[in-house]
């Protein structure tokens, strides 16, 4: 089972990808197209042309994983969004209703809140 956390950066890469592709070709996507590194600790998910195969791709600290899944009925709901990026960031919560196969709309990520040094005077 996948769990991520609240505060791990989630990417969704909007093109369809083939779900042979392993751990290297996965890197290289994104590394090449996706602009991150593999080894940031983000979490990059990937679905296929029908949308109804997943494929999760993170490193944990430790090494790569990969999460897959298969819809055996229907598909996985990709929000329409009407800019042209071949990423979207989603939240963890976003990650589980579309893994779970729910319908979802991608919300703004709020920011982590931290304290500012200037006001703890």
């Amino acid at each position: 089972m996948l769990m991520p956390m609240s505060h791990v950066k989630v990417n969704l890469f909007r093109s369809p990808v083939d779900m042979r592709f392993g751990y290297d070709r996965l890197a290289g996507i994104c590394q090449s197209e996706m602009g991150s590194s593999p080894h940031s600790g983000q979490m990059f998910v990937f679905l296929n042309r029908p949308r109804d195969r997943i494929r999760v791709f993170y490193y944990d600290g430790s090494g790569s994983c990969l999460f897959s899944k298969r819809l055996e009925i229907g598909t996985f709901k990709m929000p329409t969004v009407s800019d042209t990026q071949t990423v979207q960031p989603i939240s963890a919560s976003d990650l589980m209703l579309l893994i779970g196969g729910h319908e979802w709309t991608p919300r703004k990520i709020p920011r982590v809140w931290s304290p500012d040094p200037k006001e703890s005077r």
